[in-house]
C-alpha cells in the first residue's frame, strides 16, 4: 500500500513514467517494513520511490546529468527551485534554444546549472524525451512554452525523501552483488522494440540495444538465483513472456501508447516479479 496520502510528483517527464500506473504497480510491492534497503537502478522520473516509504534506497541511473540533478535537489531545493524560475513562468522558443547550447557546452560539467537546465529542457522539450546525439548533445527541439515546471513544496518534498537515500550513477548491472536477501530491487528499464524502427534507448550517446534487454534478464535470474526480491516492468510482448515464463508474470489492466514509424501504438504492461 501506498503510505503518502498525497502523491509525491516526479520532477521530469520521463519515457515510461509510472504516474498513472502507481496504483496498479503499488499491490505488487512487498510492505516496505519487510524491506531493508530498496534498489532502482533505472530511476528516471523515480515515481515509485517517491511513492513508497522505504528504510533506506538505492537510486542509479547510467544517465550522469539525470543523477546530478536528484544530488542537487537533496543538497540544496531552494537553490535548484530559484534557478529555474521563469518570468511570467514562459519560455521562448529563443530561450530555449539558448538554454540547449548552454548545457551542450557544459555536458561534462555537473553543477547546480546544469540541474536546472536538465529540468527546464526537460519540462520545455517536445514530449519531454530526454535524447542526446553520438556526441552526447542533447537535440531535442522546443516544444512546451509554459512548462509545468515543480514548485518548491515538490522539490523539498523529493529532498526530505531523498535524505536516506544513496545516490550514484552507473549500470544496471552494478546492482549484482549490492542487494542482499533482505533488499528489493526494481527494474524498470526502457522497453525492447515495439517494432524493427522503435527503439527507446536514447538515454545516453551509448543507447540502450536489444542485447541490453538480455543483460537485464540475467541480473534478473541472478538475483532470483541469491533469493533477492525482485520486481520488472516491461510491456506485454510475446518475447517478453517467453523469457520471464519461469517467473511471476502479472498483466496490468492498463495500457501505453507508444510510436512507432510515426504511428500510435497501444500496448498492456506487465509486472514480473521472482516471489
Amino acid at each position: 500500500m501506498i503510505q503518502n496520502e498525497k502523491k509525491i510528483k516526479p520532477f521530469l517527464r520521463w519515457a515510461g513514467g509510472k504516474q498513472k500506473q502507481l496504483k496498479q504497480i503499488s499491490p505488487y510491492f512487498p510492505n516496505e517494513d519487510t524491506v531493508n534497503t530498496y534498489f532502482e537502478p533505472f530511476i528516471g522520473g523515480g515515481t515509485l520511490f517517491l511513492n513508497k516509504d522505504f528504510k533506506r534506497s538505492y537510486i542509479s541511473d547510467v544517465n550522469k546529468h539525470l543523477i546530478n540533478t536528484y544530488e542537487k535537489i537533496k543538497k540544496n531545493p531552494e537553490r535548484i527551485y530559484k534557478e529555474i524560475q521563469l518570468e511570467d513562468g514562459k519560455i521562448s522558443e529563443s530561450e530555449y534554444y539558448k538554454i540547449r547550447d548552454e548545457f551542450n557546452k557544459n555536458k561534462y560539467s555537473y553543477t547546480y546549472r546544469q540541474a536546472a537546465n536538465f529540468i527546464l529542457l526537460n519540462k520545455s522539450s517536445f514530449n519531454g524525451i530526454f535524447r542526446v546525439n553520438k556526441k552526447g548533445e542533447y537535440n531535442v527541439p522546443f516544444g512546451e512554452a509554459k512548462p509545468a515546471l515543480p514548485s518548491i513544496n515538490d522539490l523539498l518534498n523529493i529532498s526530505k525523501k531523498l535524505e536516506s537515500s544513496e545516490i550514484q550513477s552507473h549500470t544496471f548491472e552494478r546492482i549484482n552483488g549490492l542487494a542482499n536477501q533482505d533488499d528489493l530491487v526494481y527494474l524498470d528499464p526502457p522497453y525492447p522494440p515495439i517494432s524493427q524502427t522503435a527503439f527507446f534507448q536514447h538515454y545516453t550517446k551509448k543507447r540502450f540495444h536489444l542485447n541490453d534487454q538480455e543483460k537485464v534478464f540475467l541480473v534478473f535470474e541472478n538475483l532470483a538465483n541469491e533469493n533477492v526480491r525482485t520486481i520488472l516492468s516491461y510491456p506485454d510482448l510475446p518475447l517478453i513472456r517467453k523469457t520471464y515464463e519461469d517467473y511471476n508474470i502479472i498483466e496490468l489492466s492498463t495500457f501505453r501508447s507508444v510510436r512507432s514509424k510515426g504511428e500510435t501504438t497501444k500496448i498492456k504492461e506487465l509486472i514480473i516479479r521472482n516471489f
